[in-house]
């Protein structure tokens, strides 16, 4: 039997799964396999990828920073395509829309525009892409329509337009585009009927400059969940059964599970929307990457996550007391595991090894590399737009 280390039941050997620590979304696949560990039952691993990851992942800041930083680093020889990246609510009410779906507005590489009628799920209001189980099994239906500058990069926009809903069998794609030259139905497409002509008439009028309200739909609690889970799942990988011993370690536990109509769990730290990680986000963040910080702080092993350098947030995951002596020596000036999701890579770093790097005393072969190949691939498409600027 196993003890699963979420829900801390004992289970057999066959319930359990592997879990990515930090979830592949962040980086986690390309992670040391130290953040990865078989003590999560396959039901935590459902339950919380979808009501905790998720919230984190498809919260608006969150799921488009990445977004953005997938297109800061495309290369145009890249097989794949660019995620599209997500605008507003519209504020539509669209031929066959019924009051439980949304019209979600995306933006593609070049300013394309994507429309998604969608079911809603009032539970997660917040999820840039709705509930992803039901948008995976309910049919639904999204309108391509290309800008006046794809054809800049016609390639991007293809694979960015072949690729997207690919994880939603559901999701008729329609064009709203004439294309000449290509078939849209190699790349997933289908023709449009006779509401989707209806539909198309009025998105067509709007993308040309209609007037139409729209909003952004934010949770201000969408990641102390997360947090909490991340900052259990780290101190697990990295310190064992020390890091779920303790008063303390149970109240993040508590802190995974919570629900607003209970009382809130005293995880110590501060989400994104506090100021508990401005400090060390202003001189450890990675405008790149996903950074990991673990250190000692007073008796608190105290987990920082930055996306970027504008994103953040900060939790105490378990007691500096419960560890070994060689655990506290080694975290007490702080360990760096920097993720980049764009690259699939990762690097590890001693945090004074990382500040030297950052400021020019000493450079780290492995760290400078990685910069290297990212001062490489950044700005395509902001070197097409200064073209397009020159030209005219």
């Amino acid at each position: 039997m196993v003890k699963c280390i979420y829900c801390l039941e004992d289970k057999a050997e066959k319930d359990m799964s592997l879990e990515h620590a930090i979830p592949q979304f962040l980086g986690g696949a390309q992670a040391p396999d130290k953040y990865k560990t078989h003590c999560v039952c396959k039901t935590c691993n459902s339950n919380l990828g979808l009501f905790v990851d998720a919230s984190f992942a498809r919260s608006f800041l969150v799921a488009n920073w990445l977004k953005m930083n997938a297109m800061d680093l495309y290369l145009p020889s890249d097989p794949g395509g660019l995620p599209l990246y997500c605008m507003a609510v519209m504020e539509l009410n669209l031929p066959g829309m019924t009051e439980d779906d949304v019209c979600e507005l995306y933006m593609g590489p070049l300013g394309e525009q994507v429309y998604w009628v969608r079911p809603h799920d009032e539970r997660l209001f917040w999820y840039s892409g709705g509930n992803p189980r039901t948008t995976k099994s309910k049919e639904s239906r999204a309108y391509f329509l290309f800008s006046e500058r794809s054809h800049l990069d016609i390639n991007a926009t293809w694979k960015s337009f072949r690729d997207a809903f690919s994880d939603r069998p559901k999701v008729k794609k329609v064009m709203g585009t004439v294309v000449d030259g290509a078939d849209p139905a190699t790349i997933g497409f289908q023709p449009a009927d006779q509401l989707d002509d209806e539909r198309l008439a009025i998105l067509t009028k709007l993308a040309t400059g209609g007037d139409i309200k729209s909003g952004i739909r934010y949770h201000m609690d969408y990641d102390f969940r997360f947090l909490a889970k991340l900052g259990r799942g780290v101190a697990f990988c990295l310190f064992g059964d020390a890091a779920l011993d303790g008063p303390y370690a149970e109240e993040v536990r508590k802190g995974v599970w919570f629900k607003p109509s209970e009382p809130r769990p005293e995880v110590r730290g501060s989400g994104s929307l506090g100021a508990g990680a401005d400090g060390i986000k202003q001189f450890a963040a990675h405008p790149h990457a996903v950074s990991l910080l673990v250190n000692i702080v007073g008796n608190d092993v105290v987990m920082t996550l930055m996306v970027g350098d504008g994103i953040s947030g900060v939790v105490a995951c378990c007691s500096a007391n419960k560890l070994t002596d060689a655990d506290r020596h080694h975290f007490t000036f702080g360990q760096i595991l920097l993720l980049f999701p764009a690259l699939q890579k990762s690097l590890e770093l001693p945090l004074p090894t990382y500040l030297a790097h950052r400021n020019s005393m000493t450079k780290h072969p492995g760290l400078d590399a990685i910069e290297t190949e990212i001062s490489k691939r950044f700005g395509h498409f902001r070197k097409i737009a200064q073209e397009e600027r020159a030209s005219k």
